[in-house]
Formats: C-alpha cells, sequence, structure tokens
C-alpha cells in the first residue's frame, strides 16, 4: 500500500539531506586540511563568514609594512633613535652578510644531489 507523503515534507527532508551534506563536506574539509597542513581551522566558523572579508589578512599585513616603512621614515628623516635603535642600525642590520658556513645545522643537511658519500 502507497502512503501520501505531502510535498512540504518531502521539502523538509530534502532540505535537511542537504544540509548534512554541507556539513559532512566542511568536516572533510577540515580533516583535509588537518592531513595536509598539521592544523584544524574552527568549525565554527560558516563559509558565509570567510567570504566576508576574503583578504582581511593580507590588509592587516600591508597595513602592519606600511605603518613600519613610516616609523622608518620618522626614524631617518628626524635622526632619533627608538631605545637603542636608529634608521642607521635598522640598515647596517639589513645589510649585514651572513656567511652560510657560520649556521651550525648546515652540515646536518643530507645533499642528494652529489654522487659522492661523505
Amino acid at each position: 500500500m502507497e502512503q501520501h507523503v505531502s510535498s512540504d515534507t518531502k521539502l523538509q527532508l530534502v532540505q535537511m539531506i542537504r544540509a548534512e551534506n554541507q556539513e559532512n563536506r566542511m568536516k572533510m574539509q577540515s580533516r583535509q586540511r588537518l592531513l595536509n597542513y598539521g592544523y584544524v581551522e574552527p568549525e565554527y566558523f560558516t563559509e558565509t563568514e570567510k567570504t566576508v572579508r576574503p583578504f582581511f589578512g593580507l590588509r592587516l599585513r600591508l597595513g602592519l609594512s606600511f605603518l613600519l616603512f613610516l616609523a622608518f621614515f620618522y626614524l631617518d628623516h628626524s635622526n632619533t633613535k627608538i631605545g637603542y635603535i636608529g634608521a642607521k642600525e635598522i640598515q647596517t642590520a639589513i645589510n649585514k652578510e651572513v656567511d652560510i658556513n657560520t649556521i651550525d645545522f648546515i652540515e646536518n643537511f643530507t645533499y642528494t644531489l652529489s654522487d659522492k658519500e661523505e
């Protein structure tokens, strides 16, 4: 015997199935990110919240770098120091050459490009 199911009930069932499907996809994506990147993004963020501000991190880094540049420009222009650090000290730290052999862990790397074994 066939039982009649109303269209509202069918619509609710379809909506529930779609919601469960979306939830399962989000769980799978977070598990995949955990396997690929080693961290889990909190699941309380929904997809709509992520798309509201997609470039927030980039804007934050650009703003911070601009502020640091303005601070350096101010230090250079006014010849002042913050503590012991001035524009000249920053320039010498940037231009300082580092010898790669002084890094003590460099000998622990395995080199696969050479044919001879050490």
